[in-house]
């Protein structure tokens, strides 16, 4: 089907049905949200864990490892899969894959390391599911023009997710220590399913979800072509580094750095996550309104992130981190930046799918692999936090460069666009 007949039956549709995009942007919302939990869930118990096992931050850091190196082997096969048979079927699958990480978790048996990187693998196959297929669905749902909000929504689960997970570890932790978090995740995940389910079954009718288009091809080669995802990639290789070398550690950097509690910790965490779910809100409608220099702000606003980033590991006082909290997190929202203007050079739903795939391989789950091992290793040899900071300003300053050439090849695509409407 070419672009042109897409979007005559996406609009023929969505005049019938004007809910049915947005019934689809609840479930893939919830999707990506669980999903993100597995990846999330153990900032607020890591010390827990830690003192149970009676390891070091370097274990943390391949608990980490673990997800986010099974997400790296199968997020090619998983794209492939996806453009073959469909979303509906690989969502099942890390619906399933999830529960069964989840139900373990909670259980006495994962009592020992062994068990624990094993669950974090199987978390590692459930999550390398929703990136793809939730950002894929909901920009065939919806025209350019109007895709920027609801793609942010969407990206911005995975922010509520850390939010949710720190929170939520205030009533799970005193249930059953660090199993109590593994019921809680279980407890939404089951949720999470059965919306997925009825959600999507309420907008039979339109090809494009669950079902390829035998037409369309997409090889990874032609996306690793293109320069503009390449740059995409390299922002998001920074962001990466920076946010999953620290995350995983927060709550231990602000205990330690700023002297407050944990669950004061938590808070200051979960606001700074927070913090960038208005921020990718902010990048949506920019991208979707302000097209004569929507990437020139947007540039603005990522210089000020990567460039305050690195401060995360220097702070000593509690006003120190919240004023790092509401300043740096309120530019934080990159994923939904790069989400959105993914779709935006990708022609096809095939080459989306495959563009998403790259950008997650490498951007996210190769980078998210080796992040907190590059904190914790640092950290471990010199015993501060303190020059951890140095990887994440070096990899900022690139992201830097890269955010400013992106933004002005946008513009100029803006204005060029722009100018064939004119004639």
């Amino acid at each position: 089907m070419s672009s042109v007949a897409r979007e005559n039956n996406l609009t023929e549709i969505v005049e019938r049905k004007p809910w049915l995009p947005w019934m689809v942007t609840i479930a893939a919302a919830f999707f990506l949200l669980v999903g993100s939990l597995s990846l999330n869930m153990l900032t607020p118990i890591m010390s827990i864990m830690l003192d149970d096992f009676q390891a070091t931050t370097n274990f943390g850091s391949a608990m980490y490892f673990m997800d986010t190196f099974v997400s790296a082997i199968l997020v090619i096969p998983i794209g492939l899969a996806i453009n073959k048979w469909g979303y509906r079927k690989l969502g099942y699958l890390g619906y399933i894959v999830l529960l069964i990480a989840f139900a373990w978790g909670a259980t006495a048996f994962s009592a020992n390391q062994t068990s624990i990187l094993i669950i974090r693998s199987l978390q590692g196959v459930g999550y390398v599911v929703p990136p793809i297929l939730s950002i894929a669905v909901v920009s065939q749902w919806f025209p350019e023009k109007k895709r920027g909000i609801p793609l942010s929504i969407v990206a911005s689960m995975t922010f509520i997710a850390k939010s949710l997970a720190l929170q939520m570890s205030k009533i799970t932790i005193p249930l059953d220590s660090w199993h109590g978090q593994f019921a809680g995740c279980f407890v939404l995940t089951c949720i999470g399913f059965v919306l997925y389910i009825i959600f999507l079954k309420a907008v039979p009718g339109l090809n494009i979800v669950g079902k390829r288009e035998k037409t369309e091809r997409a090889p990874i080669t032609e996306v690793l072509k293109d320069f503009k995802i390449w740059l995409i990639i390299i922002i998001m290789v920074a962001y990466t580094l920076g946010q999953r070398g620290f995350s995983p550690f927060s709550n231990l950097i602000w205990v330690q750095n700023c002297g407050v509690s944990n669950n004061r910790a938590s808070d200051i965490d979960s606001i700074f996550f927070l913090m960038a779910i208005p921020s990718g809100l902010f990048f949506g409608f920019i991208l979707s309104h302000f097209l004569k220099k929507r990437g020139k702000i947007t540039a603005i606003m990522l210089t000020v992130f990567f460039l305050g980033m690195p401060l995360a590991f220097l702070l000593s006082q509690t006003w120190q981190a919240w004023l790092f909290v509401f300043i740096v997190g309120m530019m934080g929202g990159v994923p939904q930046f790069c989400q959105i203007c993914l779709p935006m050079f990708s022609r096809t739903p095939a080459v989306v799918s495959m563009a998403l795939v790259a950008y997650d391989l490498i951007g996210k789950y190769i980078t998210a692999s080796i992040a907190p091992f590059v904190v914790s290793s640092i950290q471990t040899a010199t015993g501060t936090w303190i020059y951890s900071a140095i990887p994440i300003a070096i990899a900022g300053v690139v992201a830097v460069i890269a955010c400013w050439i992106l933004g002005v090849r946008v513009d100029k695509e803006s204005r060029i666009v722009k100018e064939n409407k004119n004639k």
